[in-house]
């Protein structure tokens, strides 16, 4: 299960260790890991509690990474797009190079319709829009979360 934290995935992407983190996230990091081993050490009988302490860890997983992001920015190398209304092809190709950035950074899933027009996407996006090879799927009725979803290759 350790595979799939995206805040460690990130730090190990970016040669970051705890000691180059500002005390607020190395507290958040020291919090999950502390959670992590007691989910590691407790046998669960009940499959739908062990389900839940999973979603917990997850959250807490991307509350770090928010953080990490917001406080290593510069690290990041998402392309700025800004040009008008009208969407061209070279933009339909920033926004595939702005989701490979996203799924090589590991944030394929809860990202906001906010944060996509803030990283530059200019597609209108709808329940499940087809940018390049990917899908952005909305995850939820009420809330404009999207996941992105690789297309199948033939």
């Amino acid at each position: 299960m350790e595979g799939e934290f995206r805040h460690i995935k990130f730090m190990e992407d970016h040669n970051l260790t705890i000691d180059d983190l500002p005390n607020h996230i190395k507290y958040q990091v020291a919090g999950f890991n502390g959670y992590y081993a007691a989910y590691d050490d407790i046998s669960f009988e009940d499959s739908k509690e062990a389900g839940t302490v999973k979603k917990e860890l997850k959250e807490l997983d991307w509350q770090i990474l928010q953080e990490l992001e917001e406080e290593f920015d510069e690290l990041l190398e998402i392309p700025e797009i800004n040009v008008g209304k009208k969407v061209s092809k070279e933009v339909l190709g920033n926004e595939e190079l702005l989701l490979d950035e996203l799924v090589k950074r590991g944030r394929t899933s809860h990202i906001g319709r906010s944060e996509l027009r803030d990283m530059g996407m200019e597609t209108r996006i709808r329940n499940a829009t087809v940018i390049g090879k990917y899908i952005l799927k909305k995850e939820s009725m009420f809330y404009h979360r999207y996941s992105i979803i690789p297309l199948k290759e033939e």
